[in-house]
């Protein structure tokens, strides 16, 4: 595949970085994403791709991510596919799949790679074809400069990843916390959801960084009262917190006629004498 990818500098501090088998299987990703809107042939149907989507399956990635490699050394397709979940479960892809095939698309490809890559590959058709290579790498030097300076410019999105570096200080995510968030995407939970509940656990725990306990604790919590985010979890905690009080009931004064009080008089004396009688 012609043409060439880009990755930014802030890949360093990412969990990806720091597992070479899933930082080969993230490059391989961008490698095959299609850098234009077109429609390919996968086992004899027409399949349209977007920009920063490309086509695959369990056995032809299990083919193309071994190529080349020495056979004891060679991933198992079920490896490598958990693997590519695990990336989903990161928020760098996402991945569609039918009975024949899935479609993996790359998260932000628009934010990351469309502005140089479909401008920067025009160019580089260009460097075959006109004589002033000079003022083309000019113009590339330029175009490289300028978009940038505007990347740069702008604050970087909240990912889980940076979320979790920022609750516990540290530059990549742990296995079992890996997992925990893993299984929450499997079932079908956003990213967003992940990073709120991260956060939750994070601002509300009582040490210094909350536990793989604690935040299983607010997790099933949330799933129960349908809870998504730290402010409808704070409303539900203030809603629980009001008491409605107790307004205590006065009894009302007994009415009661003049005949009706000398029988009361009369029933209090006949009972008085049995009682002077059963002394004696």
């Amino acid at each position: 595949m012609d043409g060439w990818i880009k990755l930014h500098r802030k890949i360093v501090d990412s969990q990806i970085f720091s597992d070479p088998d899933i930082l080969r299987l993230w490059i391989y990703c961008l490698a095959k994403a299609s850098y234009e809107e077109r429609t390919v042939l996968f086992d004899k149907q027409e399949v349209h791709l977007l920009p920063g989507q490309f086509i695959t399956g369990r056995f032809s990635l299990h083919a193309e991510y071994n190529a080349g490699v020495a056979p004891r050394k060679k991933i198992k397709d079920t490896t490598l596919w958990s693997w590519l979940k695990k990336l989903e479960s990161y928020g760098n892809i996402d991945i569609k799949t039918t009975n024949k095939y899935s479609v993996v698309s790359i998260v932000k490809w628009s934010e990351y790679q469309d502005t140089l890559t479909t401008e920067r590959q025009q160019i580089d058709n260009r460097l075959t074809t006109e004589p002033q290579q000079i003022d083309t790498n000019k113009k590339l030097k330029n175009l490289s400069t300028t978009t940038t300076t505007k990347e740069d410019d702008q604050p970087e999105p909240e990912t889980l990843l940076s979320t979790y570096t920022k609750v516990f200080k540290a530059l990549t995510m742990d296995g079992l916390t890996s997992d925990f968030f893993m299984k929450l995407r499997n079932q079908g939970y956003t990213e967003r959801f992940c990073i709120e509940l991260l956060l939750e656990a994070g601002e509300s725990c009582q040490g210094p960084k909350p536990s793989l306990r604690y935040m299983e604790s607010i997790r099933d919590r949330w799933i129960k009262e349908k809870i998504y985010t730290r402010l409808e979890s704070k409303a539900r905690k203030e809603q629980s917190y009001k008491v409605t009080p107790l307004i205590p009931n006065t009894p009302k004064p007994i009415e009661a006629s003049d005949e009706e009080l000398r029988e009361l008089e009369e029933m209090a004396r006949r009972a008085a004498e049995r009682n002077r009688a059963s002394n004696q």
